[in-house]
């Protein structure tokens, strides 16, 4: 396993260069929200949702590091909470010396070995895996990079840019074992299933998967269920229980020592500048500020209730189901979401959220968008085909399967469905891997053109966009 991580001069050079052009835009987001977020030193999830508004993504890593709050659902999310406490201390470590929130500072770190490794793994799995020569291998890995929610994914703190790394590594060592003839042990099996279910529990069924497309018919030997299958899930799942049991306590306590800080300094601050000293005189001074503060921020966070989310008919209102959707439309999501703003920024309501006004659908402005959209969607359909005997391929669509009967199935978390762009779109580089493999050479250099003209659109499109939000 050690071995995989060793990056050889012909993978690090252009690995290195897309995690220099990350950086690059890193400044930008610190710049942008530098007075929001990097001064603000503590705050629940929400503050720094509305401090950090970008799509629907959610900056809880930063509430995360500056409070210890277990801010994501346990049971979406079951390791989550243990892999930031150790940032939360480092990160309280910096504040002491700086007095800055460093946390966002410490994502970022993550963030960009997360595309440092993403672009080694996927130029890997289309250089080993696939065959193609250099020059397609880094053509694909710069055109996901050029995704627009990829961008986003790699730059905001949350949790999808560090799963996509993981899902890649997850299919070259699933790749490689297929090619090698040999299958995963028990132990294999939990070393990719516990971190990548860990971080969000959904994609451990990818890892399934893999180990089922790897292993074959003696993936349903009972001792390899038992052991590899049913033990970590009921692990992850006593773990998602034990923090979901002890999260109310520990937010609340979280929010009672912030609160009698804030007063305490508060009270103080009136004392010290009221004209009247009289107890009573500042002790009326002092509620009337904190009801003030409290209305004030009541009505920050219902600042869009007079423009409601759009959301549509659930299976039903309880657990898992509430987040499904039975009436959206599911072509327009397809279109406009799924393989649309996924990949292409809308200019409308550019990096708006649900939560906040933004409608479910957006159109594009004009036709040309829907020209790159439906090439891209071309090039996928026909490295479906030309691939259709590597069970290397089918495994990546299985695993894309996952993400489609979620979200355009159930219609989970169907109206912001682009921002899990980072859990399937590194599939569509990789099929698009098999097109070029397969046709001769006379159409492959006319492929390659194509795939330079559209990811270099996305790149100057996407770019252009993200930069007059940032900017």
């Amino acid at each position: 396993m050690k071995t995989r991580f060793r990056v050889s001069k012909e993978e690090a050079i252009p690995a290195s260069i897309m995690t220099l052009v990350f950086a690059v835009m890193q400044m930008l987001v610190v710049r942008r929200f530098f007075d929001t977020v990097i001064s603000r030193l503590h705050g629940d999830g929400s503050d720094f949702i509305h401090a950090m508004p970008v799509s629907g993504f959610d900056a809880y890593a930063c509430s995360m590091l500056a409070d210890w709050t277990i801010a994501y659902d346990p049971y979406r999310h079951p390791l989550i909470a243990l892999f930031y406490y150790p940032l939360y201390g480092l990160n309280q470590l910096f504040i002491g010396i700086t007095g800055l929130n460093c946390s966002y500072f410490i994502m970022a770190v993550f963030l960009l070995a997360g595309v440092f490794y993403s672009y080694v793994f996927l130029y890997r799995i289309c250089r080993e895996l696939i065959g193609l020569c250099r020059f397609d291998a880094n053509l694909l890995s710069v055109m996901l990079f050029s995704m627009a929610y990829i961008i986003l994914s790699m730059l905001i703190p949350d949790h999808f840019g560090l799963s996509m790394p993981l899902l890649i590594i997850a299919l070259y060592i699933s790749g490689s074992a297929m090619k090698a003839g040999y299958q995963f042990s028990v132990r294999q099996t939990w070393l990719l299933f516990l971190p990548i279910a860990g971080l969000t529990l959904s994609n451990g069924i990818k890892v399934f998967l893999d180990a089922w497309f790897v292993n074959g018919r003696r993936f349903f030997r009972l001792r390899y269920l038992l052991m590899a299958i049913l033990f970590p899930s009921a692990i992850l799942w006593g773990i998602a229980s034990i923090e979901n049991s002890v999260r109310d306590d520990v937010n609340n306590a979280v929010k009672l020592k912030n609160d009698k800080i804030f007063r305490s300094q508060l009270l103080a601050q009136i004392t010290d500048t009221a004209s009247i000293k009289d107890s009573a005189y500042i002790h009326s001074l002092f509620k009337r500020e904190v009801n003030k503060r409290i209305w004030a921020r009541y009505r920050q966070s219902h600042q869009y209730d007079h423009i409601p989310r759009q959301k549509g008919k659930p299976i039903s209102n309880k657990g898992f189901l509430s987040w499904t959707d039975l009436s959206t439309s599911r072509w327009e999501t397809f279109v406009e979401n799924f393989f649309g703003e996924s990949l292409l920024l809308h200019e409308d309501y550019l990096l708006q959220d649900v939560f906040r006004g933004r409608p479910v659908i957006v159109h594009y402005q004009n036709a040309f968008q829907y020209i790159v959209e439906i090439l891209l969607l071309l090039l996928f359909v026909a490295g479906v085909w030309c691939g259709k005997h590597s069970r290397f391929l089918w495994m990546c669509l299985a695993g894309m399967s996952v993400d489609i009967f979620l979200h355009l199935v159930l219609g989970f978390a169907i109206d912001e469905v682009y921002i899990m762009t980072a859990h399937w779109a590194f599939v569509i580089p990789i099929v698009i891997g098999f097109l070029l493999a397969s046709v001769p050479l006379r159409i492959q250099a006319f492929l390659r053109i194509l795939l330079m003209v559209a990811t270099t659109f996305l790149w100057i499109y996407n770019g252009k966009l993200l930069l007059s939000y940032l900017v």
